[in-house]
């Protein structure tokens, strides 16, 4: 979230709250300012891979939901942290309940007329939709987005939403919520944008998948630009969600240069690229550690480079049909904190439920 470096650490969040309350500050203005203070926190420190901090923040945030009075203030503190917890499932790869979390937040968020928050919610939404590959729900996500981000001039939530729909032209298997021209008409426009430019977690993304575009083509000079961009960018990128997604589809730039290009338009040998792929893969691993869902196709990724395989690109770059499906899930955090499902009334979430047979029901509760 924007503006979380300037917090204080949490000591001194919990002491900045007790005096607010012994000041003589009603509970009403306390508590929902105390679950907004505590997942901003949490938010900061799965940034910078700090995960014990994010997951413990987090954890407060969760008891201190149980004071909420529903005023709008109250509410508004719910839909956050609710818009939180569907992004730590998503990260810890517990995506049924990521996106059953993200409708609820959605729903609030709809009721209090927050269409910025309503906006980061359905980019939650929609990246879990998408890495279970529930691409019909994946276009709904992107046309609720687009009709938020249309209404205002948005720089920065267009980039989001192109770099969606780019991630939907690579993986979607034939789903198209906007044609390939559009989307890099958008990034050649807006190039030169001071708002984009500091945005690198988002843009690493966005330069990469254009970068896979131009590979699968063998069009290898418009690939090395975007990709020469996202080289760039990938060194001030943080731990995030879109620091972490753009670093693997920076990931696999890499593979899909190893097997596709050929040797004499490398500008350095194939062994030294394999090299520094190998390293890159590497800082992947130290650096997204708050952000599990993606390890074990990276893994994967980093196997295929370490065997130097002939395996055509186009039989292992499907992360979604096989390391999704066995994912190591942390137990350690909100599995089944009852106290938090009953104040917020989500029981029905705590079970795992079979997702092909509700796709029609929750593509009309994300949409209604």
């Amino acid at each position: 979230m924007a503006g979380t470096r300037g917090l204080l650490p949490r000591k001194g969040v919990r002491w900045r709250c007790s005096l607010t309350v012994q000041s003589g500050c009603s509970p009403v203005f306390v508590v929902p300012q105390a679950v907004s203070t505590y997942v901003a926190l949490s938010q900061f420190s799965q940034n910078v891979g700090d995960k014990d901090e994010w997951l413990h923040r987090e954890q407060l945030a969760i008891q201190k939901s149980s004071l909420c009075w529903f005023s709008r203030e109250g509410l508004l503190a719910t839909a956050q942290l609710m818009q939180a917890l569907a992004y730590t499932k998503l990260c810890l790869g517990h995506l049924n309940f990521s996106i059953k979390l993200g409708f609820q937040a959605h729903e609030i968020c709809r009721h209090l007329k927050k269409p910025a928050l309503e906006n980061l919610v359905l980019s939650v939404l929609f990246r879990s939709a998408f890495l279970m590959k529930k691409f019909d729900l994946c276009i709904h996500v992107l046309e609720r987005q687009w009709a938020l981000i249309s209404q205002s001039h948005d720089v920065l939530g267009q980039a989001c939403f192109y770099s969606a729909c780019l991630d939907l032209l690579l993986y979607g298997k034939g789903w198209l919520c906007r044609p390939f021209g559009e989307c890099l008409h958008f990034i050649q426009h807006y190039e030169h944008s001071c708002i984009l430019n500091s945005q690198s977690n988002v843009m690493l993304g966005v330069h990469s998948s254009l970068a896979m575009w131009f590979a699968q083509d063998s069009q290898w000079n418009q690939f090395e630009y975007h990709f020469s961009k996202a080289r760039q960018l990938v060194k001030r990128t943080n731990a995030s969600l879109f620091g972490s997604h753009g670093f693997v589809r920076f990931l696999e730039c890499h593979v899909l240069m190893l097997q596709k290009m050929p040797e004499d338009v490398f500008l350095q040998t194939l062994a030294e690229t394999r090299r520094q792929t190998l390293t890159y893969f590497k800082e992947f691993f130290s650096r997204c550690v708050t952000c599990p869902v993606y390890h074990q196709w990276v893994s994967e990724l980093k196997a295929f480079v370490m065997r130097n395989g002939k395996m055509s690109l186009t039989n292992i770059i499907r992360p979604f049909d096989t390391c999704l499906t066995s994912i190591w899930i942390e137990g350690e955090f909100l599995e089944e904190n009852n106290s938090f499902e009953q104040n917020l009334e989500i029981q029905r979430f705590v079970g795992e439920a079979d997702v092909n047979k509700k796709d029609k029901e929750e593509i009309q509760e994300c949409i209604c």
